[in-house]
């Protein structure tokens, strides 16, 4: 059985054996600081860290494979459809103005006219690396010299069978060659019908009358479309230059000359 000397001893003590109750308020709250910073505390603190870290880490990997849900598809496309040109691509906004009827691609053919569709379409031929063809996944003819491969840009293939429509305007001027022949015109039609539908230009046309008045007494010929406002454009100026480093020397006029640079078939 305990004494009575033992039943008087403080339940609690300080480490020195003092009893809490007889410490001074101020060594009291320190004490019991001392407590609740000890090794439980911490443990509980750095539990709670590596929980909340655990939660971020699990929410960063959702979010990341709920990204790659709506970007994967579209990113594996583009790298299938991959173009050395790409890097050449950036966009403006510009004015659209209307028709000018003085356009030199459009208006009737001449020497200036000439040169400006020579110009536009300058760089056709063009030369990619091994490298490129590898990534492209196509194959091509191979230069003799050994620096590549031959191949072309759709827009300026696009662009050829514009002024291949635009010379079959005047075939008295031009005469009949190949480019105005029925069937390179059909086959240039083609190009520019995919070429649309696959690049759709969605910049809206509006319509006003061509002179004032009423809807009443009109007819479908006073109706003309208002192209004006502004349009989303590749700056084909930027795409030229790329090609322009990478033209090869090819005449149309002397397509011998070019063929020779070929390397032969094996």
């Amino acid at each position: 059985m305990s004494s009575l000397a033992e039943d008087a001893k403080p339940f609690l003590t300080s480490e020195s054996g003092e009893s809490s109750f007889d410490l001074a308020p101020a060594e009291r709250s320190r004490l019991q600081q001392d407590r609740s910073s000890g090794p439980g505390w911490r443990r509980r603190l750095w539990l709670s860290h590596v929980i909340f870290l655990g939660f971020n880490v699990a929410f960063l990997i959702y979010n990341i494979g709920d990204v790659g849900k709506h970007v994967g598809p579209e990113a594996a496309v583009l790298e299938r459809a991959y173009s050395p040109a790409q890097m050449a691509i950036s966009y403006t906004v510009k004015e659209e103005a209307p028709m000018l009827p003085d356009n030199l691609l459009t208006g009737p053919p001449g020497p200036e006219a000439d040169k400006a569709w020579e110009e536009l379409e300058k760089p056709f031929m063009l030369r990619f690396s091994e490298d490129e063809m590898d990534r492209m996944q196509k194959t091509s003819l191979a230069l003799k010299d050994g620096s590549g491969y031959i191949g072309y840009l759709e827009s300026f293939h696009m662009l050829h069978c514009v002024k291949s429509a635009w010379k079959s305007q005047y075939m008295d001027h031009y005469g009949s060659g190949h480019s105005t022949k029925p069937g390179h015109l059909a086959h240039c039609l083609n190009v520019l019908i995919q070429g649309i539908m696959c690049n759709a230009d969605i910049s809206i046309g509006t319509y006003h009358w061509k002179e004032g008045g009423t809807i009443k007494g009109k007819e479908m010929m006073d109706i003309e479309a208002n192209r004006t406002g502004h349009r989303q454009c590749t700056d084909f100026s930027k795409l030229q230059a790329w090609a322009e480093k990478r033209t090869l020397d090819f005449d149309v006029h002397d397509t011998d000359k070019f063929l020779r640079t070929l390397k032969p078939e094996t």
